[in-house]
């Protein structure tokens, strides 16, 4: 469980989740950092839920999300408040290659 942390000026990504089971992701700040917000990779049973995202993909020229799925399952992505904004962040949620993913009541301004 990562829960109400703040991440600030990270020149990579925010939170960086790799291999893992039952994560959770809660009530976090995550402002200025370099490419995804959130990755969650061969990730099986996760939550992310209440986090400010902001000014995400400030390293121009590469593919980033605010929050972002890769090879992952049972993901459930909710009312997160995502602000696109820096470089510009290619999407707000990206899914790429994950299955059961429920994503709602999300702001993505």
């Amino acid at each position: 469980v990562l829960n109400g942390n703040t991440f600030r000026n990270v020149t990579q990504h925010g939170v960086n989740v790799l291999n893992s089971n039952n994560v959770q992701i809660l009530g976090n700040t995550i402002n200025n950092v370099g490419w995804d917000g959130v990755i969650l990779s061969n990730v099986s049973t996760g939550l992310v839920d209440g986090n400010t995202i902001d000014n995400v993909s400030t390293d121009s020229g590469i593919y980033h999300a605010a929050i972002r799925s890769n090879g992952s399952s049972n993901i459930t992505i909710s009312n997160n408040d995502i602000g696109l904004s820096g470089n510009g962040a290619d999407w707000g949620v990206g899914l790429s290659q994950s299955n059961n993913v429920n994503v709602t009541g999300n702001e993505i301004y």
